[in-house]
């Protein structure tokens, strides 16, 4: 027994904070006390919706599941599937599946986040007998992709229509925490970028830089807010 509630309305409200929604699913059920202080009808059972997910993350898809929500009076007439993407949830769902699927596949391939992608599901009840539906949301559930990177080890900055700049190619990661910089053969920085989308032109202080070899690192941060380091070495060719 959690809890003992007076009825002093026709709509009785109880709210259950000693649990863990991320891990499990709970079930409910209510009993009626009379007048008298003796134990009467039970109430359907009910169960919350556990949501879990898994990412494929070579193939970039993300593998949705989930137990069925019980016990609605007019029984489920499907569940829709909402998404968000760094703590930006639609309005409209990603999708809407029968009652009898409890799994759902998310190819994420052409998204574009910093890392961060959750979902919930929604149970949807047909008309019960008192004339209205209800709807029962499962815990929210997210997967944190690892940043990609490719980082090139030439380039030519020449003028000629390819490879006239050095710039890391990166997905799923903040671009508001990003450092990209460059270094001379002493240690000195000659080139910082902090925007993803601006790299090294070769040039430093108006002047192409020699034929080297130049040390760079790569600061970046994933979707759980912890910082990836790089260093290496980049060959500028004339």
């Amino acid at each position: 027994e959690l809890d003992r509630i007076a009825a002093l309305s026709n709509t009785i409200q109880y709210i259950d904070q000693e649990v863990v929604v991320q891990k499990r699913s709970y079930e409910y059920r209510v009993q009626v006390i009379d007048s008298c202080g003796q134990l009467g009808a039970i109430s359907n059972h009910a169960q919350s919706i556990l949501l879990t997910v898994q990412c494929n993350e070579v193939a970039k898809i993300n593998y949705l599941g989930w137990n069925p929500y019980q016990e609605f009076n007019g029984g489920i007439l499907g569940y829709n599937i909402y998404r968000g993407i760094d703590g930006t949830f639609d309005s409209s769902p990603l999708a809407f599946v029968p009652s009898n699927q409890t799994h759902f596949e998310d190819d994420i391939n052409e998204i574009y986040s910093f890392g961060t992608i959750c979902y919930r599901v929604e149970a949807l009840e047909a008309a019960n007998i008192f004339g209205f539906s209800e709807l029962s949301s499962s815990n929210y559930a997210c997967t944190v992709l690892p940043p990609l990177i490719y980082i090139p080890n030439t380039f030519s900055p020449n003028q000629d229509p390819m490879n006239n700049e050095f710039i890391p190619v990166i997905s799923d990661f903040d671009p508001v925490r990003y450092e990209l910089t460059i270094y001379n053969r002493r240690g000195q920085p000659i080139f910082v970028s902090n925007d993803p989308s601006i790299g090294w032109d070769g040039f430093v202080n108006g002047t192409i830089a020699a034929t080297n070899t130049y040390p760079y690192t790569v600061s970046l941060v994933n979707g759980n807010g912890i910082e990836i380091f790089k260093r290496g070495h980049v060959n500028l060719i004339k």
